[in-house]
Parts: C-alpha cells; structure tokens; sequence
C-alpha cells in the first residue's frame, strides 16, 4: 500500500526516523484492510481521505495513505512547486527574514552605534575630565564641584550641541557606626551604610555642594572628622541630551553618566574615580530621512514575521492531525475493534505496538518538529524587537533591544539550516550532533563535577597568593585557559609563588592528565561515533554504498532499503531522532 502512495518514496529518502516510516506503513496497512472489510459488509467506505481532515487544498491531489500525506509534508519545497505548482511561500520568507535582520543590524550600527563610539570621548575626556586620585575631604569636595561646573560651563558655549537635564543627583554613602569602626576600644561595628541623595543646580556653581551633606565652608572641625570617619562613596549622576549632525543625518543620544569616589578603609584615602556612561537614541521620527529605511526594513520584517508564525503554527496543527489519527489506529488495534483482516496474524498486530512502543520516547518530537518551534520562537523576537524599533522611532533601551534584535537575527540565519536537511550530504553536521549531542551531555555533566572541583581546589590553594583563583568565576576562568593551552607557563610560575612546588606541579599535573587528556579524548570519541552513524544515516538516505567515492545504488534497486531495516534492528529508538518536520 504505502510502495504506491505517490509521495511514499519522498518519506523513505528523507530524514525522517525509519521507525516512524515503519509505524505509519503499518498503520495503513491497517486502513486498508479495514477498509476491505467495510466494502465487503456494504459500507462502501474508500482507502483515500475524501472525508477526513487530511484533505488538502484544490490545488493536491487526494492523499491514499498517511505516508503519502507524511511523505507530502517531509517533501522539499522545489518537489512540491514542481509536482504541484507550490510556490515556496516559507522559504521566500525566510530568506527575506534573514536579508531584512541583517540590513536591520547593519543600519543600528552603522547609524546610532556608529555615533555612539565615535562621540564616547566627548563625555570621557571632555565632560568629565581625566581623573586624579583624591586624598582628604577638601580634594574631594573640590572634585565633585569642578566636574559639575565644568560640565555647566561646556553646556554654554561647546561646540558639542548638548543639553543638560537637570538636577544633577548627589549620592552620599555614609556608615551607621560612624567612627565607630576605626575606635579600637568598641570591639563591635557595622559595615552597614546608609544613602542620602541631594539635587544640585548649575545656578549654585561655584558653591554648587552648598547645602549638602559635603558643605565644608560651615563645618567644624569635629563634624569633618564625624564625616571622614564615616563617609564611604560619594557619587554623581547626570544626564546629558546631544544632537549630532554626520553624513546627512541628525541623530539624538541620551547620555546617563555616574561618577563614584569609593573610599579605601584600609589606606584611609578614596580611589580615582570610576566613570561609567550609558547612551541610548532618542529616536527619530519616521519622516526623518536618516531613519526611513530603517523604518521600511522594520515595517516589512515585522510583516514577514508574522506570516511565517502563521504559516508554521498551521503546520503544527497538521502534524497533530496525523499525530491522532495514528494514535486513533494504535486505540484502535489495543481496544481489538479494528476490522477482521486489520491484523492476519498475532506477530503483525504485535509487531506493529512494539514498533509503537518503541517511539514512547520523545515520540511527538518524532510526529511534530523541532525546528517549527525554534522558527516561531524566532519569529515572535523578531516581532517584539521591530515593533519595539517602530514605536521608538529609532533605538530606546539599546540593551534590550540589542539582545533582542541580536538573537532574532542568528536564530533567521540559524533557522535556514533547516533546507539543508534535503540534501543529506549538507545536512552531515546537524546529523551527527543528533547522534552526538546526547552523550555528549551526560558525559560532559560528569566533566563539569571534576571542574568544579578543581576550581574550588585552586581557589582554596592559590587564591590568595594569585588573581588567577582570588573568586570561584576566575578559578573556573583560569582553569579553561589552561585547558586551551593558553598561558600554562605563566599561571604556573603564578601558583608557585602562591603555595610550594610540589603542590603546584601536582595540581596542574593531574589537572592537565585528566581534564586535557583524557576527559577532551574521550568527548572527541563520542563525537566522532555520531559522526560514523550519520555518515551510516546519510547512506541509508541517499542508498549509497560508499560516501566518499560517490557511488550510486544499482539500477531498480529501492535506495536504502537493506541498510534501513538493519539501522532499523539494531537501534531500538530508530537511530538518529528526526524531527518530523514539513517546509
């Protein structure tokens, strides 16, 4: 039955699991012997779906079998178009998704980002200028008030066209215990800090930290002692609006930026300051001529975007339909309500529940694809972050949007690896890491335990003689550079100075011995087994004797039919776990 379907051959050549071709050809087995006997009792009923919800659009023929509609769906969209006149609307698509997110990262970086790293020095070296380290109270104060007077004055007659949104916010860090902590008759302190925040005006420069907690011109000398004993950061924050004229555009840069003294409790002094800046775009309007096409690019990407998740969603819900009916004929030979010659035998009526036992193993991942999933999730991210884009105008909370644009953008690409799988040779890759990618887990959570425990070992050993373990993220950060090759000599001269020799020659030794040697061989090994099965798979699928040389099967000969069944025996889940997948 399922050798004359017309697309049964497409299903055998595919990459779909032989047990499911095997389960599909037996449940039709069941259809039509079913099917013989309603004829027989008067019933009248057809072999083919006139009536079921198998049946696909004017344009298809009617389906004879669930091969022939599983064979349809695993079809390749240049067989469809050219045995039916299917347009490949889902591959259009995709890659009109890919060519769209790629010009979409390219515009944000080439406009916004481009702007954002040629401009950086402009609040770096200018508005905040190179920084000295501060020793008393007085420095300090004089510090702070300088930065924000300077930033006042830049705002007046710059060059740079910027804009300040005021007030600036004071942030002072101080200690409950006050002096406390340095008074060695009080055994007992708190490291606990308390903040309070102070807004600061232009219109007060010069004496712009009057009125706050850093007011020294009134201060005793008591209450300046109360407050170096206790003061732990001070800190700054501001914003800045900038427009920038370059290449025939205007673009608009939010600037946040956070300068903070920390002090040094154990040499009395506070550090050079550390300056962090943030920009983001303010946006465009959508008339502006430097965002039109970026405009265009996210109106069509999110149009494009949608359709797919359309399409692919009514492809899940195809693969449910044949999902029940199949499960429909497993109820159905299990309850015994099947017709009288469903099953001549007792061993084709078990054969056929032990071939469905045998997919109890992740067997709707076998009737429904994984790659649909990964392309809808990629569609939705690409619908959030162009809608995001639009309704911004330009580029609004460049974090979020990056992260989302970013991987939107690699799972499009990502998602075109899914064509390759009609060219079985191409498709070698994603094979063996079906093949691989499972052992290749177990093993490597086995692995992980012993790098962990080396890490924490190092970081107990070395830690305070070195860098390279001073906290568990560096130990594990070190201990994968050596893995590399990278540095070898140099940590180890590291933690030879950190503990004795002995020790060190040991650590590394066995470290090298086990996680380099013998931990990376034995991964390779089973990396290189999933290769050998998919290079077994690729032949079965393209009925190949030998991969390397090219050679075909013979003349009549049926492509991989031999090589099938024996995968098909000897692997009791049905060897690589293919997604049954439709385009």
């Amino acid at each position: 039955m399922s050798s004359s379907s017309p697309h049964s051959k497409v299903l055998k050549t595919s990459t779909t699991d032989p047990l499911l071709v095997r389960l599909l050809e037996q449940a039709d087995q069941l259809k039509l012997s079913d099917a013989r006997d309603d004829v027989e009792g008067g019933l009248r009923r057809t072999g083919s779906f006139r009536s079921s919800r198998l049946r696909r659009k004017k344009w298809s023929s009617e389906f004879t079998s669930l091969t022939d509609v599983a064979g349809w769906m695993a079809a390749s969209p240049w067989y469809k178009w050219k045995e039916k006149g299917r347009f490949p609307v889902k591959l259009f698509l995709h890659l009109s998704i890919v060519i769209l997110s790629l010009f979409q990262i390219v515009f944000l970086s080439t406009n916004t980002g481009k702007i954002i790293r040629n401009t950086k020095s402009f609040v770096d070296d200018i508005v905040v200028p190179t920084s000295i380290p501060v020793y008393n109270l007085t420095g300090l104060v004089g510090a702070l008030n300088r930065t924000m007077c300077d930033v006042c004055a830049y705002e007046k007659d710059s060059l740079m066209i910027f804009t300040i949104n005021e007030p600036f916010q004071l942030t002072v860090d101080k200690l409950v215990d006050g002096g406390q902590i340095f008074n060695t008759s009080r055994p007992d302190f708190s490291m606990d800090t308390v903040s309070d925040t102070y807004p600061v005006y232009c219109s007060d420069c010069p004496d712009s930290l009057s009125d706050t907690e850093l007011d020294l011109s009134h201060m005793m000398d008591e209450d300046r002692q109360k407050l170096r004993h206790s003061l732990s950061s001070v800190g700054i924050q501001f914003s800045i609006q900038q427009l920038t004229y370059l290449e025939g555009g205007r673009y608009c840069l939010d600037w946040d930026v956070e300068l903070y003294y920390a002090i040094s409790l154990r040499v009395g002094t506070l550090s050079k300051p550390k300056i962090k800046t943030k920009a983001a775009g303010c946006g465009h309007w959508p008339t502006d001529p430097i965002n039109i096409p970026l405009v265009w690019v996210n109106a069509w990407l999110l149009v494009f975007s949608c359709v797919s998740f359309v399409l692919v969603l009514r492809q899940f819900g195809r693969h449910y339909v044949l999902y029940s009916e199949v499960t429909k004929q497993v109820k159905s030979v299990e309850l015994g309500s099947a017709g009288h010659g469903a099953f001549p035998t007792e061993e084709e009526k078990r054969n056929f529940l032990d071939t469905w036992a045998k997919l109890a193993r992740f067997r709707k991942t076998k009737f429904f694809s994984l790659w649909n999933l990964f392309t809808m999730t990629t569609n939705v991210l690409q619908v959030i972050g162009s809608a995001i884009l639009l309704m911004n105008h330009g580029r609004s909370g460049n974090v979020l949007i990056n992260t989302l644009i970013g991987f939107a953008a690699s799972g499009a690409l990502l998602n075109m690896v899914r064509y390759f799988r009609f060219f079985p040779k191409s498709y070698l890759l994603i094979l063996t890491l079906r093949y691989a990618l499972p052992k290749s887990l177990r093993f490597i959570m086995c692995a992980t335990v012993i790098y962990l425990a080396y890490a924490v070992l190092g970081m107990a050993l070395f830690g305070e003689g070195t860098g390279a373990f001073s906290d568990l993220g560096q130990s594990i950060q070190t201990l994968f550079s050596i893995v590399n090759g990278d540095n070898i000599t140099a940590y180890f001269q590291a933690m030879t100075k950190a503990s004795n020799t002995f020790v060190s020659r040991c650590y590394v030794i066995s470290f090298i011995f086990l996680c380099m040697w013998v931990a990376l061989n034995i991964l390779l090994g089973v990396v290189i087994e999933g290769y050998n099965q998919a290079v077994e798979r690729v032949k079965d699928i393209s009925g190949e004797v030998n991969l390397s040389d090219g050679e075909q099967p013979e003349r009549g000969e049926l492509p991989g039919g031999s090589l099938r069944e024996r995968r098909v025996a000897r692997e009791p889940h049905g060897g690589v776990a293919g997604r049954y997948a439709s385009i």
